[in-house]
């Protein structure tokens, strides 16, 4: 990654958490906007998946979900997404 097409690119360094692979809110902050992605706790740090997270049990109040995969959100007043990839589609 030092030579080439790539050697002038970024590195976001991805965690993983649940089994699924995350970065830090704080580094992508920096390249989109990220206030309507639902952050998780990982290792004392805020991440944002970069894909839905499994999904945990029926949603009773629809509004409470993701609006693109229909996930639960922990704080559905505070956010519409679940992932980045969520976000993105639209």
């Amino acid at each position: 990654m030092a030579s080439g097409a790539h050697r002038l690119h970024r590195i976001l360094k991805i965690y993983r958490h649940v089994y699924r692979d995350v970065v830090s809110l704080a580094a992508m902050e920096k390249y989109i906007d990220c206030s309507q992605i639902q952050p998780y706790r990982c290792n004392k740090r805020l991440v944002i998946s970069l894909s839905p997270l499994p999904h945990s049990g029926p949603i009773s109040n629809i509004g409470a979900a993701c609006e693109t995969c229909r996930r639960r959100l922990t704080e559905p007043e505070l956010f519409r997404y679940c992932c980045i990839a969520c976000k993105e589609i639209i």
